[in-house]
C-alpha cells in the first residue's frame, strides 16, 4: 500500500504543473497501474481517443488495474504527462498516433516501463529494431480507406467528385488519404479528389468550413478523416445534403441525430488493440514488436448503423475486401504505388 501511495503522490506532483487527468484517476486500487497518455484531439472525441479509452476501461474491469488517463490540450501538454507518467513509474504507458517519436524515445530511455503505441506509424518488419519493451499496434489505414474510397465512388457516381479531409498531416492521415484515392480509382479512375489538411483533430469550425468549400467544388462524398474534427463535417453534411463517410467508430452510433446523412464509416478496432496490449502486459505474455491491425484479420470493419449501406453497396465491399485480404488486390501505400495501381497485384 505504501509503494502505491508512493506511485500516487509522485504522479500528482509531476502532474501540477499542467498534466490533466480524468476521473478514472481518482479511483485507489492495490492493482497495477496502466496510464494512457491520450492525443491531443481531446479524450471524449466520439472517435479515436475515445475507442482506446473504451478498451481500456473494459481491460480494467475484467483485468484489474488501475487506470489513469492524461489528457492534454496541446503538444506541450502532451510531453509534460508523459514525462509526469514516467516519472510514476507505471506498468505500462500507452500512447497515441502522432506521438510516435517521443514514445520510442521513452522506451529506449525507460526500459523498465513496457510501452504501447496504437495506431503506430513505426515501420513494417521493422519490430528487430524497437526496444524490447515496446509494442507499437499498426493498423493498415490505407486498406480501410481504400474501401472508403470504393464505396464513396459507388455511392456518388453522378457528381464525378469525392472529398477527403485530414486532421494533420501526419503518415497514418496520408496513408488514409493515398487509400481513399486508389479505391475511387479502381472504381471510377475518371473521378476527382478534392482534398484539405485543417491542420487539427479538434477544430470543428475549420472542418465544417473546409467540407463546405469542397461541397462547393462538387463533392459529393467526403470522408472525413480528422478526429473530433468530424462533427463539423458532419453538420456541414447535413445541412448540404450530401453524404459523410466517418472513421474510428461508427458516427451514425456516436452521432444518431445524423444517421441520414452518414453514408458508413471505417471502423478502426483501436479498442481492441488496446485491450490486446494491457491483456499482454496483465497476463506476462508481453513481447515486443509490431502488430498489425488490418480489413483481414477484423482491425478494420465497416460501421453502417446509419442504415444507408444498400444491398448492393454491401456487396461491392465484401468483393473488394475480399481481394484486399486475400492478396489479389494490393492496396497503394505511397504517391508512387498510387500512380501505378490498376486495381491488381503486380503479378497479375
Amino acid at each position: 500500500m505504501k509503494r502505491l501511495a508512493a506511485v500516487i503522490l509522485i504522479l500528482l506532483t509531476a502532474l501540477s504543473f499542467g498534466g490533466c487527468q480524468t476521473k478514472d484517476s481518482e479511483k485507489a486500487y492495490e492493482e497495477p497501474v496502466i496510464m494512457f497518455a491520450a492525443g491531443v484531439g481531446g479524450v471524449e472525441d466520439g472517435s479515436f481517443n475515445s475507442s482506446i479509452i473504451n478498451g481500456l476501461r473494459k481491460g480494467a474491469r475484467e483485468l484489474k488495474y488501475d487506470l489513469k488517463i492524461l489528457q492534454s490540450e496541446t503538444d506541450d501538454q502532451y510531453n509534460e504527462n508523459l514525462k509526469a507518467a514516467i516519472q510514476a513509474k507505471p506498468a505500462m504507458i500507452i500512447s497515441v498516433t502522432g506521438h510516435s517519436d517521443q514514445l520510442l524515445a521513452a522506451a529506449a530511455q525507460n526500459p523498465d516501463i513496457h510501452f504501447a503505441l496504437i495506431d503506430g506509424t513505426t515501420p513494417k518488419n521493422a519490430g528487430a529494431d524497437l526496444p524490447a519493451n515496446f509494442v507499437s499496434m499498426n493498423f493498415d489505414n490505407a486498406q480501410g480507406a481504400f474501401l472508403m474510397g470504393v464505396l464513396a465512388a459507388s455511392a456518388n457516381d453522378t457528381s464525378g467528385v469525392q472529398g477527403f479531409i485530414g486532421g494533420m498531416d501526419i503518415p497514418v492521415v496520408k496513408s488514409a488519404e493515398i487509400g481513399y484515392r486508389a479505391g475511387i480509382k479502381a472504381v471510377s479512375p475518371e473521378n476527382v479528389v478534392v482534398s484539405s489538411n485543417i491542420g487539427s483533430f479538434n477544430d470543428t469550425e475549420k472542418a465544417g468550413q473546409v467540407a463546405g468549400e469542397q461541397h462547393n467544388q462538387g463533392a459529393g462524398v467526403i470522408f472525413g478523416f480528422a478526429g473530433g474534427s468530424n462533427i463539423g463535417v458532419i453538420e456541414n453534411a447535413a445541412s448540404g445534403g450530401y453524404w459523410f463517410i466517418g472513421v474510428d467508430q461508427d458516427q451514425a452510433v456516436v452521432y444518431p441525430q445524423f444517421a441520414p446523412t452518414i453514408l458508413c464509416s471505417m471502423v478502426k478496432n483501436v479498442d481492441n488493440a488496446a485491450y490486446d496490449a494491457v491483456k499482454m502486459q496483465m497476463d506476462g505474455s508481453f513481447k515486443g514488436g509490431i502488430y498489425e491491425y488490418g480489413v483481414g484479420n477484423g482491425g478494420i470493419t465497416l460501421g453502417s448503423a446509419g442504415g444507408n449501406i444498400t444491398p448492393e453497396l454491401q456487396s461491392i465491399y465484401d468483393t473488394w475486401q475480399k481481394a484486399i485480404s486475400d492478396g489479389s488486390v494490393r492496396v497503394p501505400e505511397t504517391q508512387a504505388e498510387l500512380d501505378a495501381f490498376n486495381g491488381h497485384t503486380e503479378e497479375e
